[in-house]
């Protein structure tokens, strides 16, 4: 005779969804810790950049940009610190995170290629770090929707509609 053996599923309740398992805490805590960090240096930057303080004068007289660069990165900066801490507009999160990291890695390559040493350009490099870190861990309603390219080409008809058998390839992107 043949046995079956059913293989039942835990049982999941109101209170098991209710309460967040402890890595998703972690990733969360580190997701706000991480984003903290970014917005604030983004903030701080902006508000440096657009005082022109004398250490933010000194430092692009070195790496031999002109100072109308403080007001240009200054009010991108404040922009970008708003986009990322809204709890809206996905798109408009990714070019903030986006613009971010050219900022800091820019900041690297500058004082790399200006012959600096570790002192001048690790700080950068962990704000860019922390940039990674805060897009990376983003919960799901801070990313944009999923979107994937369709495994076939779609035929649509061409640019002649007088009856000609014309079709062009398109792709939907």
């Amino acid at each position: 005779m043949h046995t079956q053996t059913i293989k039942t599923f835990p049982r999941v309740t109101d209170e098991n969804l209710a309460t967040p398992s402890a890595s998703r805490r972690i990733r969360t805590i580190a997701f706000w810790v991480a984003t903290f960090v970014v917005v604030f240096e983004l903030a701080a930057g902006s508000v440096w950049n657009l005082m022109q303080i004398e250490w933010v004068r000194v430092q692009l007289n070195h790496l031999g940009y002109p100072l109308m660069f403080t007001y240009i990165s200054g009010v991108w900066q404040i922009g970008g610190a708003a986009a990322i801490i809204a709890p809206t507009f996905p798109r408009l999160k990714e070019w903030a995170y986006a613009g971010a990291f050219f900022t800091w890695s820019g900041a690297v390559a500058s004082h790399l290629l200006a012959g600096d040493g570790v002192q001048a350009w690790l700080t950068p490099l962990v704000f860019a770090v922390f940039a990674i870190v805060s897009w990376a861990l983003r919960p799901g309603d801070r990313r944009l929707p999923s979107a994937s390219l369709p495994r076939k080409p779609v035929l649509s008809p061409g640019p002649f509609r007088s009856g000609s058998f014309c079709f062009c390839l398109s792709f939907r992107i």
